[in-house]
């Protein structure tokens, strides 16, 4: 690796638990960047306690500057503060540690910092470059302004690059009861702010394809947990109107799996509509178990 400037330009914050092959993946995805490695700096926040990832990063540390911060507590919000607390960059960024990027993928981001030098979070896509498949939801491909009426439709947790980083909520998130959103409450507080924000489609990044046809019932739960509380927390019109038309969207789902006698996916589309208004109801209390 090259000698690394006097503070890094980009800094990736990596929550890690459970994963070691991806997580190798992911990192060695990081080598092939256009970008000048000897500016980014890789903090990975691991929650292990019986993987050691040790051998894994020693391969990269002449290639890339990786701080290793192993964690007692579990929790995706929670971890990736403490991974905020070390980072240096201009720049943040979230990236699951199952994801890849494209070569390219950061040289793109930090072009579009530098061609909107007021915009202050920037959102790329997820797509498969082999196909030409978009992964997670169908993503625009021209670039957007990002308000508080589109950001749900224009974002995911790995395609979020921040210029100033408010702290994750940690009531909400991976490994709490309220189990998901935590990166859209993220943006939410950056737009509340008058944070200019924007959709770049030539940001892109892998990550598996995932939709309520695959989830178990579990995560079902979590994710409905999650945007209830988001929409309770920040409840205004705009997050009423988002809430109201993702109960009518699962609501016309239970109701043609009703039709098909499809028993599967009435239990998830009805799971998906109760555990949003338990959400919503419930935030931010946590119940007792």
């Amino acid at each position: 690796m090259q000698d690394r400037p006097q503070k890094p330009l980009i800094s990736l914050i990596v929550a890690t638990l459970g994963r070691e092959k991806e997580l190798n993946v992911f990192l060695e995805s990081l080598t092939k960047q256009t970008f000048d490695l000897s500016a980014v700096q890789v903090i990975v926040v691991d929650q292990n306690k019986e993987i050691d990832l040790k051998p894994i990063l020693s391969q990269y540390q002449n290639r890339l500057h990786i701080v290793h911060i192993p964690s007692s507590k579990t929790g995706l919000s929670l971890n990736r503060n403490i991974g905020l607390r070390l980072a240096e960059g201009q720049v943040v960024a979230f990236p699951d540690d199952d994801c890849t990027y494209y070569p390219d993928t950061l040289e793109k981001v930090w072009a579009a910092f530098q061609r909107n030098p007021t915009v202050n979070l920037v959102l790329g896509r997820v797509v498969d470059r082999k196909s030409g498949k978009s992964m997670l939801r169908n993503w625009p491909s021209k670039v957007k302004k990002i308000t508080k009426s589109n950001f749900l439709t224009h974002y995911s947790s790995i395609t979020v690059f921040a210029r100033q980083s408010p702290r994750f909520d940690e009531r909400i998130g991976v490994g709490t009861y309220f189990g998901s959103y935590e990166d859209a409450d993220y943006v939410y507080r950056v737009l509340l702010r008058d944070g200019a924000a924007l959709y770049d489609p030539s940001v892109e990044v892998w990550h598996e394809d995932q939709n309520i046809h695959v989830f178990d019932e579990n995560k079902l739960q979590q994710y409905g947990l999650g945007f209830g509380a988001l929409v309770r927390k920040h409840l205004s019109p705009v997050m009423l109107y988002w809430f109201l038309g993702v109960l009518l969207y699962h609501a016309f789902g239970l109701a043609k799996s009703l039709l098909r006698t499809d028993r599967r996916e009435f239990r998830k589309r009805w799971l998906s509509i109760a555990s949003r208004i338990r959400g919503f109801v419930l935030f931010p209390k946590v119940p007792t178990r």
